[in-house]
C-alpha cells in the first residue's frame, strides 16, 4: 500500500484516544461494596454482558472510525489489494505530466514531483507483480511498453520538459491503445492537477469518454495526484524581445508565490556572448513586469543570451533565452 501523505499515518495513534477516556472514566468512580444493594447487583448480572458486549462495540466503532479518518487522509493510492475480487491486472497504461509543473519541489524540497511519483509507480508495479507496463508521456503521447519498472526512471520519455499536457488527448491515445490489449486494464494518470494541463472546459473530453466507454473491458482509471504544498518558487518569463540599434529590449515578467506579501529583491543575472552582469531587481509584489535594455557587444551582428534567477524550488522556470540579428535600418514612407 502507497500513501501520498505517509506521515499522516502518524494520526493513527489518535485512535488509542477514545480507549484512554474510557479507562480514565473507569479509574474515576470507585467501587464500594454495600450489602443493602447486593439484590439488585444480582437480579442485572444476567444483563451486564450484554452491556459489556455493546460498551466495546460501540468503543471498537469510535477508535476505527478515527483510523478511517486517518487512513484517508493519508491518500492511499495504490495497493496489491486491488486485484482482490478482480482477477490480477493485465495491463497497465501510465499517463505521465512531464509539463514544467511537474519539476515543482514538495515541501521538503527534494525531489522534484515528477521524480516522485516515477518512484511511486515503480514500488506500486512491484506489489501488483508482473503486470505489462505502457508509457504514454505527455511531450510523445506515444505509447511504450516498459520491459521493467526498474528502468522507468532512466528513460528519455520520462525526463523533465518545457512542454505542456493535454490529458483529454492523453486519454484517447490510451484508449486507441486498449483497443487492441486483451485481460484487466488500468490507466493510471500521474499529474499534479494544473488547471492548464487538464483544460476541464475543453470540448474534446467528450471524445476522450466515448473513447473509453467503447472499449469493450472499461477499464479502470486511477488519478495519481501529487498536491500539496511545495517549496518556494519564483519564476522569470520573457514576454517580448526586439533589436534597437545596439539594444535588445526585453520584455520581463516575474512571479513570485502567492503566499509572498510585501516587497522583495531578488538578483538577477545577465549573460550575453558570455559575459555575465548582475543587478538587483525589486519586486512590490508578488509580480512585476518590466522592461530591461541589455546593451550589445560593439560590432556584434549575431549573438544569444539568457537571464537567471536564483535556484528555488522548480528549476525550469528561473531562466529565459534570447538570440538577435543584424540590426535592420528603419525605413520610411512618405505619401
Amino acid at each position: 500500500m502507497l500513501f501520498l501523505n505517509p506521515l499522516l499515518l502518524w494520526g493513527l495513534l489518535a485512535a488509542a484516544v477514545p480507549i484512554a477516556i474510557h479507562l480514565l472514566n473507569r479509574r474515576r468512580h470507585k467501587t464500594i461494596q454495600w450489602a443493602a444493594m447486593q439484590f439488585l447487583l444480582k437480579a442485572t448480572r444476567e444483563s451486564r454482558g450484554k452491556k459489556k458486549l455493546r460498551h466495546i462495540l460501540i468503543l471498537t466503532c469510535r477508535a476505527l472510525a478515527i483510523a478511517a479518518l486517518i487512513f484517508a487522509a493519508a491518500r492511499p493510492v495504490i495497493s496489491g489489494l486491488i486485484g482482490w475480487g478482480g482477477g490480477s491486472i493485465d495491463t497497465v497504461v501510465l499517463l505521465l505530466d512531464r509539463s514544467a509543473s511537474m519539476e515543482t519541489k514538495p515541501g521538503d524540497g527534494l525531489d522534484p514531483r515528477r521524480q516522485i511519483v516515477i518512484e511511486k509507480v515503480r514500488d506500486a508495479m512491484k506489489s501488483l507483480g508482473t503486470p505489462r507496463l505502457v508509457l504514454i508521456d505527455s511531450a510523445s503521447r506515444k505509447p511504450q511498453e516498459v520491459p521493467s519498472p526498474e528502468t522507468l526512471a532512466d528513460l528519455s520519455a520520462t525526463a523533465a520538459t518545457d512542454t505542456a499536457a493535454d490529458f483529454s488527448t492523453l486519454l484517447v491515445r490510451a484508449a486507441e491503445f486498449l483497443e487492441e490489449s486483451s485481460g484487466r486494464c488500468e490507466i493510471w494518470l500521474a499529474s499534479d492537477l494544473q488547471s492548464s494541463n487538464w483544460r476541464p472546459e475543453d470540448e474534446r473530453w467528450a471524445a476522450a469518454r466515448a473513447s473509453l466507454a467503447a472499449l469493450p473491458q472499461k477499464p479502470a482509471v486511477r488519478v495519481l495526484s501529487l498536491t500539496g504544498p511545495t517549496a518556494p518558487n519564483t519564476a522569470i518569463r520573457l514576454l517580448g524581445s526586439r533589436r534597437t540599434g545596439d539594444e535588445m529590449l526585453l520584455d520581463l515578467e516575474i512571479l513570485r508565490p502567492a503566499e509572498s506579501r510585501g516587497s522583495g529583491s531578488l538578483p538577477l543575472t545577465t549573460t550575453i556572448n558570455g559575459t555575465r552582469t548582475t543587478e538587483n531587481v525589486t519586486l512590490p509584489g508578488q509580480s512585476l513586469r518590466f522592461l530591461k535594455r541589455v546593451p550589445l557587444p560593439s560590432a556584434s551582428t549575431t549573438g544569444s543570451g539568457w537571464l537567471s534567477i536564483p535556484a528555488d524550488g522548480n528549476s525550469r522556470d528561473n531562466s529565459v533565452f534570447f538570440a538577435y540579428g543584424p540590426s535592420r535600418p528603419i525605413k520610411s514612407i512618405l505619401v
